[in-house]
């Protein structure tokens, strides 16, 4: 049974029950951040901005006010960049973050984003034991994020001196760890905007269903998605920021089967689709906030927030 404690990562840090940080990506979209976004940079030990998701970062600031976005640097900045403006993207490389060109069209820049987050859970030098730094710091210190760096691929064109040689040594030096690095994925600006860009988004959630630690956990300012695998889940929710309200939805191919429990409108062996059943507009009714998911295919899991 997976469990998904998808009300930790709202908590800021300090607070009991709030996410651990040294294993949450924090992804960064081309819409709203949210009212949650600096409690989930603070959470999170590896930012990602995907293409224009880092204009929509650098303009969450006052004209002038260098100075705060400064304290918001991401690690990464991903895509094929034809949203991204030039003055932002100096902005931000300047101050260390890495350009990671991909051209590919037949990808959403979140599927980009996921695809190099996944790759880092099984690089070497991300492999670290509980008293080295934390992942992005070992990328740092691996020589990626060297001024004006850019990655293509699999590639380093680095602005200034290459950091190849520091990068084997950190490999070496790291080398007998024992475990990958999991991260749990927040996706902030994922849901809301275009339609189209939702469903590609959800689709990419669909894509890396059971790559990282637990489900990816798409965010708006009044909603949280994620998609769940077959099989038994349990859902933690938080009671800070969660109404109760939830749904569950047969996204991409019927439910055969799906059971749950802690609603007020419980599944029993029910078929779910499109055009048939769905459970929307249901509740948590739970006392400890607990819900289990028993389904034969993959469904989104949804649940309002508010602040």
């Amino acid at each position: 049974m997976l469990l998904h404690e998808h009300g930790a990562f709202l908590e800021p840090p300090g607070v009991v029950g709030g996410t651990e940080s040294a294993s949450t990506c924090l992804i960064i979209l081309n819409y709203e951040l949210g009212w949650y976004w600096q409690d989930l940079w603070a959470s999170s030990s590896l930012r990602v901005a995907a293409d224009g998701g880092l204009n929509r970062l650098h303009d969450s600031f006052a004209a002038g006010d260098d100075a705060g976005r400064a304290r918001f640097v991401p690690d990464f900045v991903v895509g094929d960049f034809d949203s991204l403006r030039q003055d932002v993207r100096e902005f931000y490389t300047s101050r260390g973050t890495v350009a990671r060109h991909d051209s590919g069209q037949d990808n959403n820049d979140l599927s980009k984003c996921l695809e190099m987050v996944r790759g880092l859970q099984q690089d070497p030098l991300l492999q670290s034991s509980s008293d080295s730094p934390k992942p992005y710091q070992l990328v740092r210190r691996g020589g990626l994020k060297q001024q004006g760096t850019c990655v293509s691929g699999s590639q380093v064109e680095p602005g200034g001196e290459s950091g190849v040689g520091t990068e084997e040594s950190g490999q070496q030096a790291h080398g007998d760890a024992q475990q990958n690095t999991l991260f749990n994925v927040l996706v902030t600006g994922a849901l809301g905007g275009r339609l189209d860009h939702e469903m590609a988004n959800l689709n990419s959630g669909f894509e890396f269903e059971g790559a990282f630690r637990s489900s990816i956990a798409f965010l708006s300012a009044t909603s949280m998605a994620c998609v769940l695998g077959p099989g038994k889940h349990t859902i933690q929710l938080g009671r800070r920021h969660h109404t109760g309200v939830c749904g569950v939805i047969p996204l991409g191919c019927p439910t055969e089967c799906i059971s749950t429990t802690g609603l007020k409108w419980d599944l029993d062996g029910d078929r779910m689709c499109f055009g048939g059943l769905i459970s929307s507009s249901n509740l948590v009714v739970a006392a400890d906030s607990c819900v289990t998911v028993d389904t034969s295919h993959p469904v989104l899991w949804t649940a309002e927030i508010t602040p």
